[in-house]
């Protein structure tokens, strides 16, 4: 029996019980607001089973229990919730009970964050506790997912960044948070047993006792919380392990600190019952590795083994040691490389608290947003750490993908773009973490890094790569726009088979999008003649050549006089096999044809096609299969449209915008691999999903492959008018890292500096990023400092997002005639896009605008009357200046002065203000 079904319904009326065969439900049906029903199954043979409940539309909406089990029976209550422990609507669901699966990629994370901060196992179940997603999470050994608990908060019930997590003989779990409590959890309730530690770390469940680490020593309670023993200040500990030799009476607690002496070591105290004894260092444990920490430690007690977890977060990487406490001996060292991501806890099969006989030990090391699974055989085969399965789709913390690449040998290249993608032109001196990520069947690393020099990357817009038959291995190449004050600005580069830096050929203005064809490369450049229009450029990179072969530039300009279109906003580009190419833009895509003449390339002009106007076209990817059609997700509807190559539309794909997998939130790359599944880069979900296609082109499913890696929080934060912002109506734009829930808008406050007065800013808008809202700034609200407070937002999977204040200034008292004299971009470059000046008026004024070079020559002037625009009172004064003379000659790079001169309508007062401008081309 593969599979077996129960329907039953919970109602607020009950009815007799009903039996079918190995498997009941009693009470069925039940009441969900004021019981449980118990769901027993009984099993004649050994079988890994899973049990879950799932709703009409077979969809799983809780897995109750998931283990290898030989004879018997299994009982299970159920209280009528989901895996995020959110009542389920009334109505008819089903039991099904699957026997001997196996999934390879076992944790469906969904959209919430993972940072798994520290681990226990017990009984076939892996404890996580989820410090960026303020949950606990419960595994089976095989990675079956089998229950969410808790929530973002200070309540009972709540975690405020959970720390540490331990189990006891009875599978309660007992969690710290990083408000100084320890939470009991029997799986129905939660039970604050101890409250203001300072900033727990590990803990350890051994005998009857629980241990606590913190930043300052050892604690240990009973397990109800009640104080038994603490130690004095030992020094910051990240983690400890308890436990007792077998013919030995002593019980010591072993416990690991970065900070002691010949830190970073491993310390080990014995407990002596009401009191600890003094601690002993064992020097044999000391990390050499100036960037190494210890990170996490577990006892095996089959074994009487010591597992010790380090990171080494300059090289990327974790490491796992074996230590012998008999004979004061390391006996295995494993560096671990090309992982998902850098260990943060280790847990053993045979752990402190839970004797269970196995031949090989499972050691599970979780990270953020994945849970590996290692397996060491310190009898049968010493020295051997074998990776036995990678849980959570083997993938790295991705912060926000952009373009994607899938290799000829298979690997998928992505570009990260970091934590704020659209913040950088707001913040132009932030630059965060972006690299290039590449998964494999092991998992995910990195290469190239992120900076502003020539090999570093910084706005990176597309992919692609190529196989160097000369070189017999594949190369890499990325397209970086960056800016242009730095040195790595519109280049192509190009990385050899080890993902090696290799060089940075050709100048490319403002690249979008890069895709590979035989021996081309494909991409969209700025041209500077005309401006503003882009065009094809197509790159000849003689890939039977060495490496050390200079790439070929071929570019072609559309619109030549010949119906050809121009390209002024393309976002994508492709081509298919037949050397085809498309030109995405937001609302159209253009076709044209490749033709090698000779040593030459031309392009030529096809056709526009004809997209159905009903889609709400607003386009950002593009990909090609092996059949010639043409995919485009549309950002509008969050689907994905498909059109042959003629431009006849066949049908769409996906779930529209959201979060659940079939779901997109701003797809910013496509790719097919050698299989016909489509890759696509989920953006703003930060993760990737697949389509997965048959032979025949038709779709059988959609796997999510990465996980929202981070808790919501305020990623922009803009005001209308420029600081300080004095008296009058003010338009105040709020963006999210994720997804907010609709029906929980945020409530933002303005409370000024001066008065305390709090103001409530009306919302205007609320989408699933962005909220935006309107407040007046009266003269009673005073000069100084203003706080904007943004609380009780919460995301799509019940996250609260964490209170936030932005501040400004404010001036609701300007004398000055002119002020607030502005220009953005500073520095700019005249071949992109003019400056935009701008000032604030206290009236109606004569204005008189010049720009000088450093040698005094005026180079640029401008008047304006009062009452029109640019001499009006107030901020709506602006002039765009475009670079040019009063000639209408392009101006030189340099450092220019802005004068503004006023005199006032009313009062007759004059000011100057000056500012100066930087011109980069």
């Amino acid at each position: 029996m593969k599979n077996l079904k129960l329907k039953f319904i919970f109602l607020m009326l009950l009815i007799p019980i009903f039996t079918f065969a190995e498997l009941e439900v009693i009470p069925n049906p039940f009441n969900s607001d004021s019981e449980t029903t118990t769901i027993i199954f009984t099993t004649h043979q050994e079988a890994d089973v899973t049990i879950g409940i799932y709703n009409t539309d077979d969809i799983l909406i809780r897995r109750l229990y998931s283990a290898f089990v030989s004879t018997g029976t299994i009982s299970i209550e159920w209280d009528g919730r989901n895996d995020y422990s959110g009542l389920v609507e009334k109505g008819a669901y089903t039991v099904k009970v699957s026997k001997d699966q196996y999934p390879a990629l076992a944790i469906p994370y969904g959209s919430n964050s993972h940072y798994g901060q520290d681990t226990a196992y017990n009984k076939g179940r892996i404890a996580i506790a989820n410090a960026l997603g303020h949950q606990v999470e419960i595994f089976s050994r095989h990675g079956q997912l089998l229950g969410r608990y808790g929530k973002y908060g200070t309540e009972v019930g709540e975690f405020y960044f959970p720390q540490g997590i331990a189990m006891d003989d009875d599978s309660n779990l007992f969690i710290s948070d990083a408000s100084g409590r320890i939470q009991r959890f029997n799986y129905t309730s939660f039970n604050v047993i101890v409250s203001g530690l300072n900033n727990t770390r590990g803990m350890d469940y051994f005998s009857t006792s629980l241990y606590v680490s913190t930043n300052l020593g050892i604690h240990k309670y009973n397990n109800l919380g009640g104080p038994l023993a603490q130690t004095g200040v030992l020094g910051d500990i990240p983690d400890l392990c308890a436990y007792k030799i077998p013919m030995f009476t002593e019980t010591w607690v072993y416990y690991l600190r970065n900070d002691g002496p010949g830190s970073p070591v491993l310390f080990k105290i014995e407990d002596q019952g009401a009191a600890f004894g003094a601690p002993i260092v064992l020097p044999s444990t000391t990390l050499t590795d100036p960037h190494a920490k210890w990170a996490s430690v577990s006892y095996d007690q089959r074994n009487e083994l010591v597992y010790l977890l380090y990171t080494n977060e300059s090289d990327n990487k974790f490491g796992i040691w074996v230590y012998n406490p008999t004979t004061d001996l390391i006996i295995d060292k494993f560096e671990i490389l090309q992982i998902s991501t850098t260990g943060l806890s280790i847990a053993v099969e045979n752990s402190s608290c839970a004797h269970m006989p196995s031949d090989n030990n499972s050691l599970w090391v979780p990270g953020a947003n994945v849970l590996n699974e290692f397996v060491h055989e310190p009898i049968s085969n010493p020295g051997a750490l074998n990776i036995n399965t990678v849980f959570g789709n083997s993938s790295i913390l991705m912060l926000w993908p952009g373009d994607i690449e899938v290799s000829p040998s298979g690997l998928v290249l992505a570009i990260d773009r970091g934590a704020y993608p659209q913040a950088k032109f707001i913040f132009p001196n932030f630059i965060d973490a972006e690299d290039i990520d590449v998964l494999t069947d092991l998992g995910t690393f990195s290469f190239s890094q992120c900076g502003t020099t020539v090999g570093t990357i910084w706005e990176a817009t597309g992919i692609a790569s190529l196989y160097n038959v000369n070189e017999s291995q594949e190369l890499y190449y990325v397209t970086v726009e960056s800016n242009d004050i730095y040195a790595n600005s519109d280049k192509l580069y190009r990385y050899n088979g080890a993902f090696e830096f290799e060089d940075s050929y050709l100048d490319i203005n403002n690249p979008v999008g890069l895709t590979s064809f035989y021996t081309w490369l494909f991409t969209l450049e700025q041209s500077t003649s005309p401006p503003n229009n882009y065009q094809i450029v197509v790159i000849d990179t003689h890939i039977n050549s060495s490496m050390a072969t200079i790439a070929t530039k071929y570019s072609y300009l559309p619109n030549s006089g010949f119906g050809e279109p121009t390209i002024t906003n393309p976002v994508d580009i492709a081509v298919d096999y037949i050397g085809i190419i498309y030109v995405l833009q937001e609302e159209e895509v253009h076709q044209f044809r490749m033709i090698p003449e000779g040593e030459s390339i031309s392009i030529v002009y096809i056709t526009d096609l004809q997209l159905p106007s009903e889609f709400g076209n607003d386009f950002s990817a593009i990909a090609v299969d092996s059949f010639g059609n043409i995919y485009v997700y549309n950002d509008f509807n969050g689907r994905i449209l498909i059109f042959n190559r003629n431009g006849e539309f066949l049908k769409d794909l996906g779930g529209g915008i959201g979060w659940e997998p079939g779901q997109f939130n701003r797809v910013e790359g496509m790719d097919f691999d050698e299989e016909g599944n489509l890759w696509i880069s989920d953006s703003a979900n930060h993760r990737f999903q697949i389509i997965v296609f048959n032979y025949r082109g038709t779709e059988q499913e959609t796997v999510v492959i990465t996980d929202n890696p981070g808790i919501p929080f305020v990623s922009t934060f803009s005001i209308s008018k420029p600081e300080p912002v004095i008296a009058g109506d003010l338009e105040i734009t709020i963006g999210f890292s994720e997804g907010m829930d609709m029906e929980y808008p945020p409530e933002v406050l303005l409370i000024d500096g001066k008065y305390g007065n709090t103001h409530t800013v009306t919302m205007n808008e609320f989408k699933l990023n962005k909220w935006s809202g309107d407040i007046t700034i009266y003269p009673r609200t005073g000069n100084g400092m203003a706080t904007v407070l943004i609380r009780n937002a919460r995301d799509l999977d019940g996250h609260y997002i964490v209170d936030t204040e932005r501040k400004f200034k404010i001036n609701t008292d300007v004398s000055d005639v002119i002020s607030n004299l502005t220009n953005y971009p500073n520095p700019f470059s005249p071949l992109k896009k003019p400056t935009r000046i701008e000032y604030y008026l206290n009236q109606h004024s004569y204005v008189t605008l010049e720009i000088f070079d450093l040698s005094g020559r005026l180079v640029r002037s401008q008047k304006f009357s009062p009452g029109q625009l640019g001499g009006r009172e107030g901020f709506e004064n602006y002039f765009e200046w475009d670079g040019r003379t009063d000639s209408g000659t392009m101006i030189q790079n340099g450092v220019y002065i802005l004068r503004v001169t006023a005199k006032g309508l009313k009062s007759s007062e004059k000011k100057v203000i000056k500012r100066k401008i930087a011109v980069m081309k």
